[in-house]
Parts: structure tokens; C-alpha cells; sequence
């Protein structure tokens, strides 16, 4: 999930440009009452969305039977909350929740979740559970998991953008409520092997690491709760996950979203070895795809990285000569070289994805730098233009997919300098193609930043030049600008919604590979071009303060 950005996104929005000789800040004059600084990194355009008319042709859900339910869900906390049933703190979230709530609030909530995520995905760039989230939610029942699950991460995604309205309270609600349907609705046999059940898991650790992002002041480094469930829901579901395409979409999203957390989880290799399983024990046609082909290369990178942490572990518990004080050093031997030939293996599996790819598929450089201008990049140190892509999804495909080769060749350098030990030190070194090709895929992920945050300007394709706020709006006014086509409106939401986290995670993991210079043995290779680690370390940091504490408290 790609999760969401609001008017406080840009409020603290400032540029850290591309090394330029030119400044791109513009002064924004901005509709009276959003926050804004004195010059915003992108050009803004603030675009109120009129939820009320263009979601009661999209998603036609019953208005009543949310209103009803959500009456019910605050009478029964309120009441158990009098009868001391529940905890202060379930007390206390009670009375943040505000009282003069018009009724169509939660309609509005999920209106406007499905405006933010209910884009028309195309299969063989994602794999996400959202594509098949509003069919599924239409069909449930009022008071089903699925649909209570769904209502709170609406009314959680609604609150991030527009704080004032109280969210936060009235998620948890909600949220709380989806959880005890969902513990109950487990207890039989027939429901717990369905797939809204699976699909009601999903939902609950989308809201669970939004929290996580958003909220919470503490990290976790540790698999989300729900999550877990889902891995648990697709051993018990067996042959079910195979039975039709919506049951291999619901587990190819499973996987997705283990695979999201797994670069952070160093402790998750026996729930991505049982998913790989899984996958693995299909019979008939196993789906493909190029974002279907990513996750499956990340997830062999994840058992490899797993392969090569053990064997750190079992030198650092002993005395070995060639053990070095931090304890990140392999043993020389037959088992390092055969980890090393599934490190070659897999980049060498990496590389022929590129060729596999449709050629709708094929990035686009813009005729000439455009706003923020990109890196330096290898050849002779000029500058190369952004690259952009026919949608924001493809471009996340292939930035996944070049941070998992990047994994795969940083595991290749691991294994190179640690498996000759014939050799001293200073007559190790690492073929220069090796190191080519690892700048080349930072010059790439870099290219397409300012795509990814509409800090771009391309004509004939996209034409994007501005970025979009969202915002719940109560006036009649009408939806979008004269001078905005849909497509600019369509990838600007996409951004809105999706594109900033997908940068930022990312930068983060290239960063994460390479920052500390592949420090193996003493050897620390630059990796990256001049001045590139330190653009990627400040618009990492750009966008961490997005999501910081001190931001998330003050939401």
C-alpha cells in the first residue's frame, strides 16, 4: 500500500534540488486556510475533490446501512465504556470522537478512500490487494469484517488528510470493532477458508502499518499482527489459494505485502519461507507477470540475504582465525562459494526481467531537463534528464525490481571478497563491470524520483507540472481546473496518495545497500557518483520528516 499525504505533506514540502547551476523555487499563493511555507518544493495546485458527486456514480454503497452500523458501533463502546467494561484509554478515545458528526460521514470516509485507491490498476504492474477491494467491499455484508475493516481504514486515511475532522478517534473505533467481527467470524470453519477473510486480513495490516508510519512514536521491528494472520489464513486455506484467479490474486498480494516488510524484518525468514512454499507447491499455471516476476526474484533475494546473515552467525560464535571484531565476515570455504553461485544466479535472473518487459512497459526521457534536473550521472559526469513512465505503478515496479538486483549484487561483492582467501587484501578486487552496473541501477531509481513526485514536467506524455492536495471538501464546488487534463488530475493523485512513500522507500533501501560503501574486509568502493549520496540522504530525510513523530503527534 502506498499510503497517503495530505495538506500537512506539503506545508512542510521544500526542495532539495538535483546538483543545478539553476533554482526552481517558486513562490505558491494557495487558497486561504491551508498551510503553506514561503516557497514550496513543487508547483501546487490545490484541488478540492467533491466527494458526494463523483463517487455516487462510482461506488454506489448504501448510505443508510453505514450510517446505521456506525450508530450502532458508537452506542454499544459508549455504553460499554458507562458500564466500566472497557479500559480508560477506550474511554477516552469515546470522548474525542466528535459529537455533531453529520451522518453521511463515514460515507464520505469510504467515498473518498476509493477516490484515493480505487484507481484502475493494471494487473501485471501490481500486485496490491486494492484492485480488488471495491467489488469485494460492495458485495459485503454491513456488518461483515470485511466491510467494518474497510470502513476504518476509510475513515483512517480521511483523518490523515484532513485532521481536523477527528480520525484518528474515530478509526480506532471502528478499527476495534473490525477486529473483534473478524476474531469471531475465524471460529468457523466455512468463513475462515474464504476470500473476504484473507482479504479482511490485508485490510486490517494496511490500517495496522499505517499506524505504524503515522502514528506510532515507536518502531516495531517486527512482522505486523495482521499479517501473521494472513501467512497463518493461507496454510489453512491449502488448495483453496489455488482454486481461481481471485484466490492467486489474494495470495500474490499476501506475499506483496510480507515482502514490504521483510527488508526491514531480519527475524520474518520463517513466515517468507513458508509464503515461498506456498508458492512453490502450486499445481497447473502458476501466474506471471513482470510485478508477479519482482516479487518472486525479492522474495528468493530475501532467503538468500537470510543464507548469508547465518553464515555471519556462525562466525561470530566462534574463534576462526579470519573473524573479524565486528563480526561480519564469512568463512572462506565450499559453503560460501555455493552461496556466492546463488548471488551470481539470481542477478544474472534480475538482469533478463528487462527484457521480458511489454513495450508499453519502456521508460521515456524527457526531451530535455525539466524543473529539478537529475544526478550526475557516469558519463562524463553530465546530466541526464527524468525519466518518466506511462503510469506511477510501473515506475514502482521497476525501481522494486532494481533495489532487489541491487541486493543481489551487493550479496555478489560480499561473496567475491570474502570467498578467496589465497589472496591478501590489497590484491582483491572487484571487476569493474560489477561496479558499473551498480551505479547504473542508482542512476536509474534516481532518474525517476521527480516523476514519482510530479517534480516534473514532460510534454506529450504526461505534462505533469503540478501537485495536487487533497482535501474533504463540504462546498459544491467542482472537481478539478480547466487547465488540468485527467491524466495530469489521475497521476497526480496517484502521487498524492501512493507516490511519496513509494519514493521514499526506495531511496531508503538504496541508501540501506550502499550507504555505508560496502564496507567489506576494509573495502569500501564508491558505489555511488559524486554528490549523489548526499541528494539521496537529503530527500530521504525530506520525506522522513513527512512521516516523523513530531508530525504525527501534531496530526
Amino acid at each position: 500500500m502506498g499510503y497517503p499525504r495530505g495538506e500537512l505533506l506539503l506545508a512542510h514540502a521544500q526542495k532539495y534540488p538535483r546538483p543545478s547551476t539553476k533554482s526552481n523555487k517558486r513562490h505558491i499563493s494557495v487558497r486561504p486556510g491551508v498551510p503553506t511555507t514561503a516557497s514550496l518544493s513543487f508547483p501546487t495546485l490545490t484541488l478540492h475533490i467533491q466527494l458526494c458527486a463523483e463517487s455516487s456514480t462510482r461506488y454506489p454503497f448504501s448510505l443508510s446501512f453505514r450510517t446505521r452500523w456506525f450508530t450502532m458501533v458508537r452506542a454499544k463502546v459508549a455504553r460499554d465504556a458507562e458500564l466500566g467494561e472497557s479500559r480508560d484509554k477506550t474511554r477516552l478515545v469515546v470522548d474525542r470522537i466528535p459529537e455533531n458528526l453529520s451522518q453521511d460521514v463515514l460515507s464520505r470516509a469510504v467515498d473518498y478512500f476509493f477516490l484515493c485507491y480505487g484507481h484502475d490498476y493494471d494487473p501485471q504492474a501490481t500486485c496490491s490487494f486494492f484492485d480488488l477491494l471495491p467489488a469485494m467491499f460492495a458485495k459485503a455484508s454491513v456488518v461483515s469484517p470485511l466491510y467494518k475493516a474497510t470502513v476504518a481504514s476509510a475513515v483512517q486515511v480521511a483523518g490523515l488528510h484532513s485532521p481536523r475532522h477527528g480520525g484518528a478517534a474515530m478509526a480506532h473505533v471502528v478499527y476495534t470493532d473490525a477486529v473483534s467481527s473478524t476474531r469471531n467470524a475465524l471460529r468457523c470453519p466455512e468463513s475462515s477458508k474464504s476470500d473476504e477473510m484473507l482479504l479482511t486480513t490485508l485490510v486490517l495490516e494496511a490500517y495496522e502499518t499505517t499506524f505504524r508510519v503515522f502514528r506510532s512514536t515507536q518502531s516495531a521491528p517486527r512482522l505486523p499482527t495482521h499479517l501473521l494472520g494472513s501467512i497463518a489464513l493461507l496454510k489453512h486455506r491449502g488448495v483453496l489459494n489455488y482454486r481461481n484467479s481471485l484466490s492467486w490474486r489474494l495470495l500474490i498480494a499476501t506475499r506483496t505485502r510480507l515482502l514490504r516488510h521483510a527488508w526491514q524484518i531480519s527475524n520474518g525468514i520463517t513466515n517468507i519461507q513458508a509464503v515461498r512454499q506456498i508458492w512453490q507447491c502450486a499445481e497447473g499455471v502458476v501466474p506471471t507477470g513482470p510485478a508477479i516476476d519482482t516479487d518472486t526474484l525479492a522474495l528468493e533475494l530475501a532467503c538468500l540475504r537470510h543464507a548469508f546473515c547465518n553464515k555471519e552467525t556462525a562466525v561470530e560464535a566462534s574463534d576462526a582465525p579470519n573473524h573479524c571484531a565486528n563480526g561480519t565476515i564469512l568463512s572462506s570455504g565450499p559453503e560460501i562459494d555455493v552461496l556466492l553461485s546463488r548471488a551470481i544466479r539470481l542477478a544474472d535472473q534480475c538482469s533478463q526481467w528487462y527484457a521480458s518487459l511489454p513495450p508499453a512497459w519502456r521508460p521515456i526521457a524527457a526531451a530535455a531537463p525539466r524543473g529539478a534536473v537529475s544526478i550526475q550521472s557516469n558519463n562524463g559526469g553530465q546530466y541526464t534528464p527524468p525519466t518518466v513512465f506511462s503510469n506511477l505503478f510501473i515506475a514502482n515496479s521497476y525501481n522494486r525490481h532494481r533495489v532487489t538486483e541491487l541486493g543481489a549484487l551487493c550479496l555478489v561483492i560480499k561473496g567475491l571478497v570474502e570467498s578467496d582467501t589465497a589472496n591478501e587484501l590489497r590484491d582483491v578486487h572487484l571487476p569493474s563491470w560489477l561496479i558499473s552496473r551498480v551505479q547504473s541501477l542508482v542512476d536509474d531509481i534516481c532518474d525517476t524520483v521527480e516523476f514519482m513526485t510530479c517534480d516534473v514536467k514532460v510534454d506529450g506524455l504526461h505534462n505533469v507540472q503540478t501537485l495536487l492536495t487533497f482535501t474533504l471538501s463540504d462546498s459544491s464546488s467542482s472537481m478539478g481546473s480547466n487547465h488540468t487534463s485527467p491524466i495530469e488530475v489521475k497521476h497526480a493523485r496517484q502521487v498524492a496518495s501512493s507516490g511519496f512513500y513509494m519514493a521514499y522507500s526506495t531511496l531508503s533501501a538504496v541508501l540501506e545497500l550502499l550507504g555505508g560503501g560496502l564496507s567489506y574486509r576494509g573495502m569500501a568502493p564508491s558505489m555511488m557518483c559524486e554528490g549523489q549520496k548526499q541528494w539521496i540522504e537529503e530527500r530521504i530525510t525530506k520525506l522522513g520528516s513527512i512521516f516523523s513523530p513530531k508530525i504525527r503527534r501534531a496530526m
